[in-house]
C-alpha cells in the first residue's frame, strides 16, 4: 500500500510539474509575441516605396499623385502585414492585450481615411460636377468598415480591398489607353487647402485630448489665479 501511495504521489507531482511548465512557457511565448507584435513599424521613404512600386529610377518620371496614391496603399499594406498583423480585431491573446498597438492602428487608420476621401473628392476630380474616379470610387468606403471586425467579412478582407483599388488608380495613373481610361489628379491649392484644414481640425482636436488628459503645471495654476478676472 505505502509504495502505491508513493507511486501515485509520484505521477500527481510530475502531472504539475509538467502544468506548471506548460503554464510558464504558454506565459513566455505571450510575453515575448507581445512585445514583439506591439513594436511600431519602421518609417519609410515615400519617394523610394513609389518608385520600387512604378519600377522606374527616376523621381521626375513618376506621375503626379502616384507617390500620394502610393503612400496610402503602403500605410494600409503596413497595418495589415506588420508584425502580428492587424492585432485591433484579435480576440485571443497577446493581441487582445495590446492596446497601445491599437490606439497606433487607429490614428494611422484615421489618417488614411481622410486622406483617401481628399483623394476621392477633390485631388482626382477637376470641378464639383465632375465624374469621380470609378476605383476611388470602390476603395474609399472599404477603408471605413469597422476597424475590430473579426467576423466574416473581416477588417484585413475588405480593406485589402481599398489597397486593390488604390493599386488600379495608381496603374491608371502611369498608363492608359484602349479601354484604360487615364486616371486624373488635379494638385490646385484649393484642393490642398481642402485636406489641410482636415488635418488642422484632427491635430486641433488631438491637442485638445492631450491636454485634458495632462495634469495641469503648478505654475500654470498659479498664473492662472493671478491672472485678471
Amino acid at each position: 500500500m505505502a509504495a502505491n501511495e508513493t507511486l501515485q504521489d509520484t505521477k500527481s507531482t510530475g502531472i504539475l510539474w509538467g502544468f506548471g511548465a506548460f503554464v510558464a512557457l504558454t506565459l513566455t511565448v505571450i510575453i515575448l509575441l507581445g512585445a514583439w507584435w506591439g513594436s511600431e513599424p519602421e518609417q519609410f521613404n515615400i519617394q523610394e516605396e513609389a518608385l520600387e512600386r512604378a519600377k522606374i529610377t527616376k523621381t521626375n518620371d513618376i506621375p503626379l499623385g502616384y507617390t500620394y496614391t502610393n503612400t496610402l496603399a503602403h500605410i494600409a499594406e503596413v497595418l495589415l502585414h506588420k508584425s502580428g498583423g492587424y492585432i485591433t480585431n484579435d480576440v485571443a491573446p497577446p493581441g487582445f492585450f495590446l492596446d497601445n498597438i491599437s490606439s497606433f492602428e487607429y490614428g494611422a487608420l484615421v489618417m488614411l481615411r481622410d486622406a483617401t476621401s481628399a483623394l476621392r473628392n477633390h485631388f482626382a476630380r477637376d470641378q464639383s460636377q465632375s465624374d469621380e474616379d470609378p476605383d476611388l470610387k470602390i476603395a474609399e468606403p472599404y477603408f471605413y468598415y469597422e476597424h475590430n471586425s473579426w467576423a466574416l467579412p473581416s477588417t484585413e478582407a475588405e480593406y485589402q480591398k481599398g489597397i486593390d483599388s488604390l493599386h488600379n488608380y495608381m496603374s491608371r495613373l502611369q498608363k492608359w489607353g484602349g479601354k484604360v481610361k487615364r486616371a486624373q489628379f488635379y494638385s490646385r491649392a484649393d484642393n490642398l487647402w481642402q485636406y489641410t484644414e482636415v488635418v488642422i481640425k484632427r491635430l486641433g482636436n488631438l491637442s485638445t485630448r492631450l491636454s485634458l488628459s495632462t495634469p495641469a503645471h503648478p505654475l500654470s495654476l498659479e498664473w492662472m489665479s493671478l491672472s485678471p478676472m
